[in-house]
């Protein structure tokens, strides 16, 4: 065996006894019965299914509150006009105290008084038409105080209004669905975003475990190089591009705990949790086909509640156009008071009606606006179908083509396994070095990296899909039929880089039977 042989065997021997970062939390059984564990899986999280992750979000989403606050709002807006048409009854009750003060002008009094009172001349007596006038004040000031009290009884019913009334009700209910059509769509966005932190943290936690794995490994291999170099067995360029290696893959490391602690924080604070949140429905990936285009395009033209919106709209449009229509029909009504009175009580009945034949506001173009209002509502419509239609195509070929990359990655993964047994035989016959076996190991996890993301490609893919069908609620019986998923699926693969043991001993003991070649 040469030197180098030598030294890169006894680098491998040394990469096996070389201290290994703990992992601590949940315990993952690999191939090879070693284990594996998660880095943010602490004790104050709790695991939580993304069933019970969507009736959290539910339960406490101020978005959500919100937005059916405006529904029963509209709702209770709609309800209110049942009996709008109908008769008005009225009860009126009144008290009124006065007191009233006023001067009257006696002038004229006076003055007929003093025409009058020389005509009245009694024999015996004074001449108490002369003496009249006088006793006649220029004015006299009068005072009243007291109490009134009326009840009266009054109806109106509009009989007749030309159909401003219908529409109202007409109008005020379309608001009602439209603020239910806007209510499903901020709980289906709620639902796609839900899905985007929940399975994206469990991509940012694998992703961060096979860092630390591979940290793990590059670690073994620079142990044992730092104590390679002391010995002389390798040269000191040799070991500086192991510890470049070592570096970057902390560097990595430390990105991915930094991502996966923001994106476990993401997902707490959309559930409004109190405590961290341990995602346990894995990512998944149906290795199957879905259903064809035009089976999801049915579902949106029947569920999307954007077409609700629109067909609110449009009602609106059309009651609002009715409303200037009734502005050319006359209105008539009914009506009737009666004081309640236990004393000679009034009353008063009657019908009145009312046509408009001109005023300042032009109704013809009123009602023009209306009409257009309702053409826009029209060509909305079918825009909106087009756009929903073309959605639904984007999103299932990107669902499909998520499955088949991830699918296609399997290749991937088996290859840089192989190169990476190829390098570590290479690195025991002297054939490469131990950097060429890192940068071997650091592309195979890469590539279940790759693969896990592809995999979070695919759910959130379909989870796009089922929104633009309007069907959001869907995504949790694909969960379940999904034939992949990737838990601890994809850490279990790395388990044979770290757990070579036998292949090494065998490799010793095939050596010592070898005879030595006498070369330096």
């Amino acid at each position: 065996m040469t030197c180098t042989a030598q030294a890169n065997q006894t680098m491998i021997e040394a990469s096996e006894t070389a201290p290994v970062a703990q992992t601590a939390s949940t315990e993952i059984d690999t191939p090879s019965n070693s284990k594996l564990t998660s880095t943010l899986k602490t004790s104050d999280s709790s695991p939580l299914d993304f069933a019970s992750a969507v009736s959290q979000m539910t339960e406490h989403s101020p978005k959500l509150a919100a937005a059916k606050a405006e529904v029963r709002s509209k709702q209770l807006q709609s309800d209110a006009t049942k009996w709008l048409g109908g008769p008005n009854v009225i009860l009126s009750a009144s008290v009124n105290k006065y007191s009233l003060s006023y001067d009257v002008d006696l002038t004229e009094a006076k003055q007929l008084a003093a025409q009058s009172g020389s005509s009245i001349v009694i024999p015996g007596m004074p001449n108490l038409g002369a003496m009249l006038p006088h006793l006649i004040p220029n004015e006299l000031t009068l005072k009243a105080k007291g109490q009134t009290t009326s009840k009266n009884a009054l109806l109106f019913w509009p009989v007749y209004t030309g159909g401003k009334i219908q529409a109202a009700k007409g109008l005020l209910a379309a608001r009602a669905n439209e603020a239910q059509a806007d209510a499903a769509m901020a709980e289906h966005e709620l639902y796609v975003t839900l899905v985007q932190r929940y399975f994206g943290a469990q991509l940012a936690q694998v992703a961060l475990d096979l860092r630390k794995a591979a940290v793990n490994t590059i670690s073994a291999h620079d142990h044992a190089a730092e104590r390679m170099l002391q010995e002389g067995l390798i040269s000191s360029a040799e070991r500086l591009r192991a510890k470049v290696s070592l570096e970057d893959a902390k560097r990595q490391q430390e990105k991915s705990a930094n991502d996966a602690q923001l994106a476990h924080i993401a997902l707490q604070r959309l559930l409004q949790s109190k405590q961290a949140v341990q995602p346990s429905t894995p990512i998944f990936v149906l290795s199957h086909p879905l259903q064809p285009l035009d089976h999801f395009q049915n579902l949106a033209l029947q569920n999307h509640p954007g077409l609700a919106k629109v067909s609110a709209k449009k009602t609106q449009a059309e009651r609002l156009l009715d409303v200037e229509k009734a502005r050319y029909l006359p209105s008539v009504s009914v009506y009737g008071a009666h004081e309640l009175s236990n004393h000679n009580p009034s009353w008063v009945a009657g019908v009145s009606a009312s046509w408009t034949l001109w005023s300042g506001l032009d109704r013809q173009r009123m009602a023009q606006s209306a009409e257009q209002q309702v053409m826009q509502a029209n060509y909305s419509d079918a825009q909106v179908r087009e756009d929903i239609l073309l959605l639904v195509e984007k999103n299932w070929r990107a669902t499909e083509n998520a499955r088949t990359a991830y699918l296609a990655l399997n290749a991937n993964i088996n290859l840089a396994k192989e190169l990476v047994r190829l390098q570590r035989s290479s690195v025991r016959e002297g054939l490469a070095t131990v950097p060429d076996l890192m940068t071997a190991e650091t592309q195979y996890f890469q590539a279940l990296t790759e693969q896990a993301k592809a995999g979070n490609d695919y759910v959130q893919a379909l989870a796009q899909l089922l929104d633009s069908c309007g069907t959001p609620d869907a995504f949790t019986d694909y969960a379940a039929r999904a034939d992949v998923r990737l838990r601890a699926d994809t850490l279990n693969q790395a388990a044979p880089l770290a757990t070579h043991k036998a292949t090494a001993k065998t490799t010793r003991s095939a050596n010592k039977a070898k005879p030595a070649s006498g070369k330096p």
